[in-house]
């Protein structure tokens, strides 16, 4: 039986040693906690700026970024050096990881940021209880005997303890607002979990396309309960900044009807994520999605699509298709939707 290594470790002749790859990355992650709590990278600071609900100048707003804001960023920019490593086939990680950024990979990180933060990041970079990086030995108990475990250090002591005190502290500063957003779009997907079992996809598909579209409208419905249910209001003001939404989809080549969860930037209108809801099953079509046969539908139905959402009671519907806006407003008959390419 093969056993598991904790990442940083391997086996090797049947001893637990350092993996030279793995424990730089451990190391610069900490580094990089520390580093960025004491001096946040610019388009945080900005971002921070932009968000809050008081005018802030930039020196106020670089002591306001959060932890929150500081973990995805991290494991952002890791994921873009990490892949920037292997394209190039380096062979010293520890010297590209330390590397300065240029504007490309800048551009990279930013990006990178807004999708771990859509994706429903949840920290959890650093946990505080490990301390097995410091050599710290754990106990496990078997029968009666407390096994002891330590592995060899590779993270100073100094460096270990440092960016755990950033994250505690951290952890206490985030804002009820940003524990609030992170909880209803969770809360909002595990209700959506909970209802998908009862939906009959081949019908919903069906009945978007053709002139019954009355389980389409119930399905929309429901969703759309949730979602009222969950964010206590049909539409989001500027004080939200991501949301999953409920939408109605046509392709703009195929002209197929159906029904999607966007995951929007309510400040910009922007989309960053989707979820088909087909006849196939639940498809995320997402920049990493591999070429699967559901990919391949998805492209094939939805390449290019219009969306509508009831998140916008400001729209106006008077130039958008009858048969869109009689399904939308089978929700809230007073409620305009919102149509977005």
């Amino acid at each position: 039986m093969n056993k598991k290594a904790t990442f940083g470790y391997e086996w090797k002749d049947g001893e637990l040693v350092i993996n030279a790859k793995e424990s730089s990355i451990v190391k610069w992650i900490y580094n990089k906690v520390s580093e960025y709590t004491d001096n946040p990278p610019d388009y945080l600071i900005r971002e921070t700026i932009e968000y809050s609900e008081e005018e802030l100048t930039y020196d106020e707003a670089k002591k306001k970024v959060s932890l929150s804001k500081i973990l995805p960023y991290v494991t952002a920019e890791l994921n873009v050096r990490i892949k920037e490593f292997e394209i190039r086939q380096a062979d010293d990680i520890q010297r590209f990881l330390e590397s300065e950024p240029d504007n490309e990979m800048t551009a990279a990180i930013e990006k990178e940021y807004i999708l771990q933060k859509v994706s429903g990041y949840t920290g959890g970079v650093i946990s505080p209880r490990e301390g097995r990086y410091i050599g710290k030995a754990p106990k496990r108990r078997r029968g009666l005997k407390n096994i002891i475990e330590g592995n060899e250090p590779f993270v100073s002591k100094e460096m270990y303890e440092s960016a755990v005190k950033r994250i505690q502290e951290g952890i206490k500063h985030i804002s009820n607002k940003e524990q609030d957003d992170d909880f209803r779009q969770r809360h909002f997907f595990k209700r959506i979990d909970a209802l998908l079992p009862t939906v009959d996809l081949y019908k919903l598909d069906e009945s978007f396309n053709s002139s019954d579209d009355s389980y389409a409208k119930e399905v929309l419905k429901k969703i759309n309960d949730i979602f009222f249910d969950v964010y206590g209001a049909d539409y989001l003001g500027r004080s939200n900044e991501f949301a999953e939404m409920p939408a109605v989809i046509r392709g703009q080549r195929s002209g197929h009807v159906g029904l999607a969860i966007l995951n929007i930037d309510i400040r910009t209108g922007e989309q960053w994520r989707t979820h088909f809801l087909t006849p196939r099953g639940i498809i995320e079509r997402h920049k990493y999605e591999i070429f699967s046969d559901d990919y391949n539908y998805v492209m094939e139905t939805y390449p290019t699509y219009d969306y509508w959402y009831t998140g916008d009671k400001n729209i106006d519907f008077e130039n958008e298709p009858d048969d869109i806006i009689n399904i939308l407003n089978s929700y809230n008959p007073d409620q305009q939707g919102m149509k977005m390419e």
